[in-house]
């Protein structure tokens, strides 16, 4: 009973999601899976106005910085050319506070957090049969209103929210976001 409607980046131009700022209007949910990517204003207003309106969002991996180049010099081009930017989509939306990753090659060992044992979301799922196969992302501070749900430790560094809710704006918009998700994983 679900209809999906993919919206992925054109081959010619990978800033470019044609369609998006028609569908995303007409969509109950939005999943962000992207890296690093500037629009054009429409399509970007299209993105924040989802939320706005209250309607849930789910985040994979790296949209955590979905939005946003970090390349300073690449990001004026970009801008230039009349493209925008949501350098703030992670703490605005997502409710996290990515900071970079741990150094490539441990694999993250995943727990249930204080807060995910009884939470509807991971109903079913059993932490130790996960694997972070790509680098742990830092992700810490929350913002207050997040709820952890799994954690991720990689051999001599403190524990890293993976996966927690959040509910964003003034509307209260219900998004779920977890770092896992590289293709291994």
């Amino acid at each position: 009973g679900l209809e999906i409607t993919y919206c992925v980046a054109s081959k010619d131009n990978k800033y470019d999601f044609p369609q998006l700022a028609e569908l995303a209007p007409q969509a109950d949910l939005i999943l962000v899976s992207a890296r690093r990517r500037m629009a054009p204003p429409e399509q970007m207003a299209a993105r924040k106005s989802h939320g706005a309106a209250g309607k849930p969002i789910v985040g994979i991996r790296t949209a955590s910085h979905a939005f946003e180049v970090r390349d300073e010099a690449k990001k004026k081009e970009l801008l230039a050319q009349g493209l925008a930017d949501w350098p703030t989509f992670d703490a605005d939306v997502l409710g996290g506070h990515y900071a970079n990753h741990h150094e490539e090659g441990p694999k993250t060992a995943v727990t249930v957090a204080e807060n995910g044992a009884n939470h509807q979301i991971l109903l079913g799922i059993e932490a130790e049969d996960l694997v972070g196969t790509g680098s742990l992302y830092l992700t810490k501070p929350l913002a207050k209103s997040s709820v952890p749900l799994l954690l991720g430790t990689v051999p001599g560094h403190e524990p890293e929210p993976i996966a927690w809710t959040h509910c964003a704006g003034p509307k209260q918009a219900r998004v779920v976001y977890t770092s896992l998700g590289h293709p291994p994983d």
